[in-house]
């Protein structure tokens, strides 16, 4: 008896907690908000606003505010000092710290520019976060929370909607990935930044890849988007769990997109930020198993969180549950028998024919145990056609060929650069892309290049189109040389002659031809000192072309030869004049011996002078060579 009494106190406790739950909750609230992310040893701006407040209340307009902050004071801690906010302009904001709870008041005691629009009052209280509260769950929830308002100070009552979260381990270590920097932890990464200012629409991705891991992207830093000013639309994934109230401060025209299950979602709502449900990378999943006699259905649903979303597609009939099969009636050799098994669904009866035993399964057929799909393989048994004996089981069926949806283009395509296009399998959501080929271009924007030739470069001349960069003509100007002048040297009776062309770019000889010497051309041989019994002679020719005289030695005479070049004929005379002439005078003797030594004198004089005439020409050769 005793303890159904305090059961049913128990109850009438609850029921009186639902109800004043209910009807503080129809007056209004004071909604707690938080960045997405908090890591150990920082801070943190916790933001306070009304909502929910009815007009005609807020119309005779809010005196005063008041409310309990509870929450653990070993995990996070905060000062009086801290409180801000803004419209309570000429207010007084007060409030009181204990172990316990922390109580503030934003009133107005000489009743003052009371708030008309509940929405105006927004509170802020900064915290600060011990080292120590790392990975400690946190939650604070407003108590106690009430207004005064009107010119009769009526009182009322407010739900407080509580914050949780995480305390996260600090991070020092950052990344950037595809121009998006995340800071880093074990197993989790945060937004911080992004580098490129002028992006529009921005995409962050569930997960990145860090040092051989997979880090989930779970939250985002205030002010991570703040400075994007020409950004639209923001993807962000549903793994992100909260997002701070002033990640897009200053940017309030964009456009999120994402799961509706995300903090994405919540946050537009709460900021006034337009919505759109993105579903790129939803699957069909099933929601409701088909039975033989009632269709099933599918949604789609995001691959991060499961959200499903749109309309239900209803899925065919699934196959009969058959149990074992029986034998109704056996089988001989001369007469077929029969067998049934039950569907343990909807009671359904399967019946065959048991062939006669003499069967020998000429007649095959198969029978699909399983279908199969794009996604996965099927299965079937081979079985008699006429005994239905199985003759194979479990025979792997392929896979199917993908259902595809249309195209749907994703890049298009201009003259200069192909485009792109994808279709997406309706039954296990495979993507399909193909490349657009480039847009026929009539090549009237032309522009011309040119390059000259060089000694071992060729050069060219070329056409090509503006618009869609295709050469539309090529010629190439072969490389050669800039011949110079020639330079040119006669052959003479001792030196060759030559011919030598230069090019005038690159010095190389291009034409060198050799004329051999001439040789020289002497005339008859003349004699200039006589050749006798006692000393030589000397004969010299010379050169038509060069003037070169050679000499030459004529040996001495023999006296006979001499005798004979020097006798007379003789003249018929008598003995005595025979005499005469074989004996000639002394005188005449001493007159020949004379004469003998004036010509050995000359001819030594002439000697020395065609020596010297020698020496000089040589002399003068070397000087030309």
């Amino acid at each position: 008896m005793k303890k159904r009494i305090i059961s049913a106190f128990a109850a009438l406790l609850m029921l009186f907690s639902v109800l004043a739950l209910a009807v503080s909750a129809d007056n209004g609230q004071l909604k707690l908000s938080k960045p997405g992310r908090i890591t150990a040893g920082s801070t943190f701006t916790l933001t306070m606003k009304l909502a929910g407040i009815d007009t005609a209340v807020a119309e005779q307009g809010i005196v005063s505010v008041s409310f309990d902050l509870a929450y653990d004071h070993s995990l996070i801690e905060t000062s009086t000092d801290t409180l801000g906010g803004t419209g309570f302009d000429g207010w007084e904001a007060t409030g009181n710290v204990s172990s316990s709870a922390c109580t503030f008041m934003v009133c107005d005691f000489e009743g003052k520019n009371p708030l008309k629009k509940a929405d105006d009052l927004t509170l802020t209280l900064v915290f600060t976060v011990p080292a120590s509260a790392a990975g400690q769950d946190v939650v604070i929830e407003a108590q106690n929370v009430s207004i005064v308002y009107g010119d009769d100070l009526e009182s009322i009552d407010l739900t407080g909607v509580p914050v949780d979260f995480t305390v996260a381990k600090k991070s020092d270590v950052s990344t950037t990935v595809d121009g998006i920097t995340y800071l880093v932890d074990d197993d989790t990464a945060s937004v911080a930044s992004v580098a490129n200012k002028s992006i529009s629409d921005l995409v962050i991705p569930a997960s990145i890849s860090y040092n051989g891991k997979t880090l989930k992207v779970t939250s985002v830093e205030g002010g991570a988007f703040a400075d994007l000013s020409a950004v639209k639309t923001a993807y962000i994934p549903c793994t992100v769990t909260a997002v701070p109230s002033d990640a897009f401060d200053g940017n309030a025209a964009v456009t999120l997109k994402g799961c509706k299950n995300s903090a994405a979602y919540k946050f537009a709502m709460e900021q006034g930020f337009e919505w759109a449900e993105d579903t790129t990378g939803y699957t069909e999943k099933v929601i409701r198993e088909s039975t033989c006699t009632i269709q099933g259905a599918s949604q789609l649903a995001c691959p991060n969180c499961g959200a499903k979303t749109g309309s239900e597609k209803t899925l065919p009939l699934a196959d009969h549950k058959y149990g074992e099969w029986v034998v109704t009636k056996e089988a001989t050799n001369d007469e077929d028998g029969s067998r049934e098994r039950v569907c343990s669904v909807c009671g359904a009866k399967d019946t065959e024919v048991i062939h006669r035993l003499d069967c020998k399964h000429e007649n095959k057929k198969d029978v699909i145990v399983k279908e199969a799909t794009c996604a996965e393989v099927g299965s079937k048994n081979v079985v008699c056609a006429d005994c239905g004996k199985v003759l194979e089981e479990n025979i792997e069926v392929p896979k199917t060929a993908h259902t595809f949806g249309e195209w749907v283009v994703t890049k298009e395509a201009t003259v200069k650069d192909k485009g792109t296009r994808e279709h997406t399998c309706t039954v296990c959501g495979t993507k399909e892309t193909e490349e657009i080929d480039k847009l026929g271009c009539k090549h009237v924007n032309t522009t011309n290049g040119h390059k000259d030739p060089t000694c071992t470069a060729d050069g060219y001349d070329s056409t090509t189109c503006k618009d869609c960069g295709k050469l539309i003509s090529y010629t190439k100007i072969p490389a050669r040389h800039t011949a110079g002048p020639e330079e040119t040297k006669d052959a003479t009776c001792t030196a060759d002659g030559y011919v030598i062309q230069k090019c005038t770019a690159c010095g190389e000889i291009l034409k060198n031809e050799v004329t051999p010497k001439l040789g020289h051309e002497f005339g008859e041989w003349q004699v200039i000192v006589p050749a006798t019994t006692t000393s030589e002679g000397v004969q010299s020719h010379t050169c038509s072309r060069c003037g070169q005289v050679e000499n030459e030695m004529i040996e001495k005479l023999t006296p006979t030869e001499e005798s004979k070049e020097e006798s007379v004929p003789a003249i018929e005379s008598s003995d005595a004049e025979d005499s005469k002439a074989s004996a000639p005078s002394q005188a005449e003797e001493q007159s020949g011996s004379g004469n003998k030594t004036i010509f050995f004198i000359i001819g030594a004089v002439v000697i020395l002078l065609t020596v010297g005439y020698i020496v000089i020409m040589a002399i003068n050769k070397k000087k030309n060579y």
